[in-house]
């Protein structure tokens, strides 16, 4: 996970924790404050190429962030739907 701070302009790096199409879990190195826009690039196992999308900020917690995504492309709004539901299937 490729994550850019626009309010700083940092990059950081971090895991993703849990995934939904309308946004996700973070653990970051990173501390970030609810609000904070950022910028997120991953990959999905299974799932050909990146995604990158427009996330703020809306918890904080103890092992990381919760992030809602704002501007999320449809295509990969629909990947992250198709992951998510292939792995509730294992």
């Amino acid at each position: 996970m490729d994550v850019l701070n626009y309010s700083a302009r940092t990059r950081d790096e971090g895991r993703l924790v849990n995934l939904g199409a309308g946004g996700a879990g973070l653990e970051l190195t990173g501390s970030y404050e609810v609000g904070c826009l950022l910028r997120l690039a991953f990959e999905l196992p299974s799932i050909r190429g990146e995604i990158a999308c427009t996330g703020i900020v809306r918890d904080r917690r103890a092992t990381g962030i919760r992030v809602e995504f704002l501007v999320l492309e449809p295509r990969d709004r629909g990947r992250i739907d198709e992951f998510v539901t292939d792995s509730l299937r294992e």
